[in-house]
């Protein structure tokens, strides 16, 4: 009798120690789409995806849909403070910044890009998005 409780407490531990640690859960992980309001060239549509690979990085790509013109880029931050900051990059070779709060099932949050190289026809404005 004490050799089976024995066999079912070491099969126990052993269950218990192998399984993985469950990684946080980072809110701003995920896909969002929704509308972007531009300075410069107006209304628009905009959407987002987001991953976390570990910790509380972020990574993924973005697209816009402003005055007839597509842009597309790349998007990469951290989930450690709130709001979220997100540096985005273009497929023309602007360079920008992010700025996203989330809440419940929506982000939303200003954006500016710098520098020689914009990524038309995004120059400054926000975004507000919803969970898809």
């Amino acid at each position: 009798m004490c050799r089976r409780i024995l066999v079912l407490f070491l099969a126990a531990a052993l269950h218990l120690g192998c399984d993985s640690p469950a990684r946080p859960t980072v809110p701003a992980a995920g896909s969002w789409a929704g509308a972007v309001t531009d300075g410069t060239s107006g209304a628009g549509t905009f959407q987002l995806v987001l991953e976390n690979p570990s910790g509380t990085q972020l990574v993924g790509t973005w697209s816009a849909i402003v005055a007839g013109q597509t842009v597309q880029g790349m998007a990469s931050g951290s989930a450690v403070t709130t709001p979220n900051l997100l540096n985005l990059s273009c497929s023309g070779g602007g360079v920008g910044n992010m700025t996203l709060t989330v809440a419940s099932n929506r982000v939303s949050g200003p954006y500016f890009f710098f520098g020689q190289v914009r990524c038309p026809p995004l120059d400054q404005g926000s975004v507000d998005l919803a969970r898809r």
